[in-house]
């Protein structure tokens, strides 16, 4: 059996290392337009750390894992799928591939992209590429650095800049919304404003980010239509991200839908895919369950015991800087705070490492 999977990122891992533990003489060939996986889930950490800490190279992955890497950046739309599905193959920089199971895990990209001369805006892709650490030391005592976005990622990366550097730069934060995690209980929104108080952070809620160029910032308050104009030094864009290159969707077996019917020999997976059942959020414990469901659906050819994806939230927890978090396990009012919260995060990230050492600790 020959497996291919176009992404890599969590759910495209997941998928290679589950099918080949199901089918240890299976073939099975990863591409991806990158050379190395980045811990997405850890960038924050380059506020003070290289981002080479958190890469993994594909080539070297796929010699302990037992897969084959393909450098490749393979452009697809709905109806290239359909053909690849017809065909069982498609054409790569290596050549023409066949395949009896072909996974799609392209991820998700940043909504909002920052200008070719970007020099003071950056988004997640260039935090990714080179990390923030030698970017903040350089701006002098006394810049402004803005987070605009005020979900999961942005908090982590305030929290983690606040930490190091909240007596050299003057500090800000962008909602959109007016409530802080607003997807969550009110103590959550409380807990983080204290943190912001105690930070003594600018912080702009209701409010939409209407122009950026260079080191001047347009806003709008979105409660009474207020025009605000800032000067930032640095503005880290996390507005979100939507599927690459758009949102696919599947059946509750992870088998790609086309005209709402299956296509053969397609699967999907990651935060490109959309389930009719489970949790669609776009999260790396969503992706690796999505990714496992799909595995064992190739595996046993949806003949033997077909699973479907029916996966919801364990718990999610959000950093504040190191020794501090918010998070919850289980149930949302299982709230837990602090230096627990922390270290529950902490463990939580250590499970992939485990997982690509050969121990799987994801029990659900």
């Amino acid at each position: 059996m020959q497996v291919v999977i176009l992404g890599g990122g969590y759910a495209g891992l997941t998928v290679a290392i589950e099918v080949k533990k199901a089918h240890p003489r299976s073939s099975i060939i990863l591409i991806d337009k990158k050379t190395y996986f980045t811990k997405l889930t850890q960038l924050h950490k380059t506020v003070t750390e290289s981002p080479k800490k958190y890469r993994l190279d594909y080539a070297q992955l796929g010699q302990r894992l037992g897969f084959r890497f393909i450098q490749d950046d393979i452009v697809f739309d709905a109806t290239t799928l359909a053909r690849f599905s017809r065909d069982r193959g498609l054409l790569t920089a290596a050549g023409a591939l066949s395949f009896d199971a072909l996974v799609v895990t392209s991820g998700a990209t940043p909504v909002t992209p920052v200008p070719a001369d970007g020099i003071a805006i950056w988004n997640l892709s260039q935090i990714a590429a080179f990390g923030l650490a030698d970017k903040l030391n350089s701006l002098l005592p006394g810049s402004s650095v803005t987070i605009c976005g005020a979900g999961a990622t942005g908090l982590q990366f305030l929290g983690e800049i606040a930490a190091r550097y909240l007596r050299k730069f003057r500090l800000s934060l962008i909602n959109f919304a007016e409530i802080l995690l607003d997807q969550w209980p009110i103590e959550f929104h409380r807990y983080v404003m204290d943190k912001l108080n105690y930070w003594n952070i600018e912080y702009y809620p209701v409010t939409a980010l209407e122009q950026v160029e260079q080191d001047q910032l347009v806003m709008r308050n979105r409660a009474n239509g207020e025009i605000i104009e800032k000067k930032s030094d640095l503005t880290l864009l996390f507005t979100g991200v939507a599927p690459q290159p758009f949102r696919i969707s599947a059946d509750s077996f992870g088998r790609v839908l086309h005209d709402g019917e299956p296509l053969d020999a397609l699967y999907t997976a990651g935060d490109c895919s959309h389930f009719q059942t489970g949790l669609n959020a776009m999260t790396a414990q969503a992706a690796m369950r999505k990714a496992k469901v799909v595995a064992h659906n190739i595996a046993f050819h949806l003949r033997q015991a077909p699973r479907k994806y029916l996966f919801e939230e364990l718990g999610y927890f959000v950093s504040l800087g190191p020794g501090d978090a918010i998070g919850y396990l289980l149930q949302q009012n299982l709230r837990v705070t602090g230096m627990a919260a922390w270290l529950l995060k902490e463990g939580i990230e250590s499970q992939f490492d485990l997982y690509l050492n050969g121990i799987d600790t994801f029990l659900i």
